[in-house]
């Protein structure tokens, strides 16, 4: 049949073979396009926002619980307004996440990773708002210390009645009482900075020592209005221990809940790397390969199209040889694309099918490329993120244990004179503000200085009083302190030995000014020796009684002694001497008199045997 055509008829045939040819590679390139181009718009719209929403994800879970921590810290209400934005973020990736997970895996990774966040969430919340309550409760508690101090200063120790052996006895428990509650808050300080059982004990021993202090206390010949503010400041010291159970019940609870919150922060980083991201991924990696494959498909079908071109003739040589370096391009291309050569290029000479098909495969390898770059890119920043924050994490959770912002507070805010010295050395450790305010020294200063530069005492004498606190006895007296200008002050010291960072042998000193407590007893001794040479000196008999039930003398003076014949110690010893020295006919009136002259507070005159 070939043979009785003319060349121009062969070349019709060979060229009407040849566009069929074409025809037919026509439709199988536009499907093979439609098929990568299809593939890649599903790349561009739903795994690349998955596996980006997976990153984004993790990043907010990290962020919203570092803001808990620091929240936890500052208490500055940034980081809770913060934490509710990475919540919402994550809530709106979730969502993204939710709507485009294809496979079984990635949906199921994504429920589990969403009750782990809301569980997080809700403990976070959780424990600001323990964190707040803890807040409120040391308000609360250093007012209690402040009230409890005034109730000392001004009511106590003002009208306390110091005479007397039973007057010494009220001011030496007194003094204990107070030296108990500044103890007590010195305890719950400590087991803020460091919550261990011994510290724990110590709240409960120090507050049983005030309790029986009072219980001693009460146990004297009280006067009324000391037993009244006695009273008030027992109720006083009763709520603050409870409020001080309470804070630190509420620190045991953060302490616990902080762990568990923790555990979750590292149960979701589980899922999302070990789980989500890792199905993300697959699914990623999925339709990539489904890509290679319809691009094999495509350099098949080229090639069996190439070798039927081949057969037609050498009419077609030329287009076929222009179709074959198209196909070997696009091949060439593939395979380096395939081997990992993303950055390589397939050169799109023509506008046919074929040029559109380099392009599209020359657009897939380069958003693959930017998608690995990406990839890169956020693997990167999320580990320098996740580093950064994980160390951050470490310092405020450790920073949580000790609480040592609170411990300052708690001793800056108090009113007595606090200091900390090495038992050992003598050497100054800590002071608060009121102590460096009553002697006019700087912290620096005293941070150079020893205990023998304050204290006006022989070394040997404070030597002693060291060693009698190293060997748990509680040391109470009256001392004279040295201030900065070489004035000197009068303190009423106490002292007791503690732990302290790395001292084990560290001495707690509490002193407070007794000035003007020394000056006014100072006045009062002065008055009563005026007042007792001018008594002596009258002529006349003079004495004091008590008007009871029955009437007996506290003082006597010279003249009554000579006149009665009786001391002031036979009346002590016998306190109805006094009513017997009245004549019988005289003493019914008398005493009838001086109970009238008792209820109304007027004077009488009288005269008796």
């Amino acid at each position: 049949m070939l043979n009785g055509m003319t060349i121009g008829r062969k070349l019709g045939l060979g060229f009407a073979l040849l566009l069929l040819l074409f025809l037919v590679s026509g439709v199988i390139i536009d499907r093979v396009v439609r098929d990568v181009s299809d593939r890649l718009a599903h790349l561009r719209a739903v795994e690349e926002p998955t596996s980006e929403a997976a990153y984004e994800m993790e990043i907010n879970s990290i962020g919203s619980g570092l803001s808990v921590l620091k929240y936890l810290e500052t208490q500055d209400p940034v980081f809770r307004g913060e934490a509710r934005e990475d919540q919402g973020d994550f809530e709106r990736n979730k969502a993204l996440y939710d709507d485009r997970a294809e496979s079984r895996e990635a949906r199921e990774a994504g429920r589990r990773l969403g009750e782990l966040f809301d569980d997080h969430r809700e403990l976070g919340d959780e424990l600001m708002d323990l964190k707040d309550e803890q807040e409120e409760l040391f308000v609360r508690i250093n007012g209690d210390f402040r009230r409890m101090d005034g109730i000392f200063d001004e009511k106590i120790q003002a009208d306390l009645d110091r005479d007397g052996a039973a007057g010494a006895a009220k001011a030496e428990l007194v003094s204990e009482m107070e030296t108990d509650a500044a103890e007590t808050g010195t305890a719950f300080g400590a087991y803020l900075r460091e919550p261990v059982d011994t510290n724990r004990d110590r709240i409960f021993d120090e507050t049983d020592d005030f309790r029986n202090t009072v219980q001693g206390l009460r146990e004297l010949d009280l006067e009324e209005r000391e037993q009244y503010w006695i009273g008030q400041l027992t109720t006083q010291f009763e709520e603050t221990a409870g409020r001080i159970d309470e804070a630190v019940s509420i620190d045991d609870k953060l302490r616990e809940d902080a762990e568990r919150f923790t555990l979750l922060r590292e149960e979701m980083d589980e899922v999302l790397d070990g789980e989500l991201q890792v199905a993300a991924r697959r699914d990623l990696e999925g339709v990539e390969a489904a890509a290679v494959e319809t691009v094999g498909d495509v350099r098949a079908a080229l090639l069996g199209l190439l070798l039927v071109g081949l057969l037609i003739g050498s009419g077609a040589a030329a287009i076929s040889r222009n179709i074959g370096a198209s196909v070997r391009r696009l091949v060439e291309g593939a395979q380096q694309i395939g081997a990992g050569a993303l950055d390589h290029r397939i050169a799109a000479e023509s506008r046919d099918e074929l040029g559109e098909l380099a392009l599209a495969l020359n657009e897939m390898a380069e958003k693959r490329q930017r998608a690995e770059e990406e990839v890169r890119r956020l693997n990167a920043e999320l580990e320098a993120r996740v580093e950064e924050r994980t160390d951050e994490l470490t310092r405020v959770i450790a920073n949580l244990g000790k609480s040592e912002e609170r411990y300052r507070a708690v001793v800056e805010q108090t009113a007595e004179c606090l200091f900390l010295f090495d038992a050992s050395t003598k050497r100054i450790l800590e002071t608060n503000a009121a102590f460096r305010m009553l002697f006019g020294y700087a912290a620096e200063e005293l941070g150079e200085m020893t205990i023998y530069d304050i204290v006006e005492d022989d070394p040997t004498s404070i030597d002693a009083h060291v060693r009698r606190s190293e060997r748990g006895r509680h040391d109470l007296g009256e001392r004279r302190y040295r201030r900065k200008d070489g004035s000197m002050v009068d303190v009423e010291v106490s002292g007791s030995v503690i732990s302290y960072e790395d001292h084990d042998n560290v001495v707690l000193g509490i002193a407070r000014d007794i000035t003007e407590r020394k000056e006014a007893e100072a006045e009062l001794r002065a008055a009563e020796a005026r007042y007792r040479t001018l008594v002596e000196q009258v002529p006349a008999a003079l004495y004091t009684a008590d008007f009871g039930d029955p009437p007996a003398l506290t003082y006597a003076s010279p003249r009554y002694e000579e006149l009665s014949g009786y001391g002031l110690e036979d009346h002590l010893a016998e306190p109805a001497l006094w009513s017997r020295t009245i004549h019988p006919e005289d003493r019914e009136w008398v005493l009838d008199e001086i109970r009238q002259v008792n209820l109304s507070g007027d004077p009488s005159r009288s005269s008796t045997a």
